[in-house]
């Protein structure tokens, strides 16, 4: 497998190199930079930049079964795999970051500007290479090939048996695994569970395998999300549920809403990420950050931006489109550092979001307080040894 990583990198990067052709970056490469530019007196001076976004458009993550698109022919590059239109969207992301903050970041790349982190999974590496495609452009000496606006840049991963950041799933933790099995079986979530069960059941009767779980109804939904973007007729059948029915929307929502649904568990699903974030705008505060760099970025899924949105408290319970991006500024104004966060999930310009009891600007040190009960105070393993009956934290 070492021996392959070098041919693997350099196909991927053919492959990139003719998507760039294919999205027109070839003899293009001016962009009009006029665009919300965060980087105005008004604001503050802008000191430091976190990135979190989706991955783009892909194909079904399995074969699913009831569908009549079960076969590959229909998914050429594979299941879960990004899309030539996944690849466009995240181009254009890219795009939005160059005009966004094209006064903050050099337009020549340099790898202590920047680091991208990404999930483990093929379509949030292919789509950071995708972003990274729109937001740096090769200028100069950085040219390699003549009228080709395209340069490799890094992207890094951990393993998803061991990524407490980004990864969808929180990796071999006892103590979440033994929470979450508690709320599952709360009398809240076992009321509700059963109130949906004529929704397994018209699933089960029409797809002909059991459907009981709440990750089968996301990913049934996810399908049929699927097929229609590429055009595929859906049977007549599935119209009862999707794509105008709220108490079917809700009932797949909700394996959205697990990973959030206590404070404990929210601790584990997105604690750890945003104390992350939080210490890296503290050390790049106190010029301890090696190498001082302007801007991270992290590749990931629906699912963890919904739990980074849900945990804090800034958006309740709304899917996560494809490429959809949340910003998470560092600006000093005056002698203050305040954070504001911003959620771009269409073409839109984002305005900053409230945050919950501090408002828009939300001074540094603050946001330790805000969100003390779901920052973890130990390193992952210790806090996996800690039962929730020990943990004083309420619920969300």
């Amino acid at each position: 497998m070492a021996y392959c990583l070098p041919y693997c990198v350099f196909i991927f990067a053919i492959f990139i190199m003719s998507i760039c052709v294919w999205l027109g970056i070839e003899n293009s490469p001016d962009l009009d930079l006029g665009e919300n530019k965060r980087n105005s007196e008004a604001d503050g001076e802008l000191v430091f930049v976190h990135v979190l976004y989706r991955h783009g458009d892909r194909n079904p993550v399995m074969s699913t079964p009831g569908s009549k698109y079960t076969d590959l022919s229909y998914w050429p590059e594979g299941w879960g795999q990004l899309t030539t239109l996944g690849i466009q969207q995240e181009y254009s992301l890219g795009q939005w970051l160059r005009r966004r903050y094209n006064n903050f970041l050099s337009e020549v790349y340099h790898a202590n500007d920047i680091y991208v982190r990404s999930s483990d999974v093929d379509r949030t590496i292919m789509s950071a290479q995708s972003v990274l495609a729109g937001l740096y452009p090769p200028h100069g000496k950085q040219m390699w090939k003549k009228n080709f606006f395209w340069q490799p840049i890094p992207v890094h991963t951990v393993p998803a048996s061991m990524d407490y950041l980004i990864a969808t799933n929180v990796p071999n933790c006892s103590s979440y695994e033994n929470a979450m099995k508690q709320y599952l079986a709360s009398d809240e979530m076992e009321k509700y569970y059963h109130s949906i069960q004529p929704i397994f059941d018209y699933l089960t009767l029409h797809i002909g395998k059991n459907i009981s779980t709440y990750g089968e109804l996301t990913v049934t939904r996810d399908t049929w999300i699927c097929e229609t973007t590429h055009k595929y007729k859906l049977p007549q059948w599935v119209g009862k549920l999707y794509p105008n029915n709220d108490d079917f929307e809700r009932a797949a929502m909700t394996y959205y809403t697990l990973s959030s649904g206590t404070k404990f568990l929210s601790k584990f699903s997105i604690g750890f990420f945003l104390k992350d974030i939080l210490d890296r705008f503290t050390s790049k505060i106190q010029n301890t950050l090696t190498p001082n760099r302007k801007m991270w970025m992290y590749s990931s899924h629906d699912l963890t931006a919904f739990s980074f949105l849900r945990s804090l408290k800034l958006l309740e319970n709304q899917y996560v489109p494809y490429a959809a991006a949340i910003t998470l500024e560092l600006r000093k104004i005056g002698n203050e550092h305040i954070v504001q966060i911003f959620y771009k999930n269409s073409d839109k310009n984002p305005g900053p979001i409230d945050i919950p009891g501090c408002g828009t600007a939300c001074p540094l040190s603050k946001m330790y307080e805000i969100y003390d009960d779901i920052i973890p105070k130990n390193d992952f393993d210790t806090e996996c040894l800690i039962p929730e009956e020990a943990d004083t934290r309420t619920d969300t």
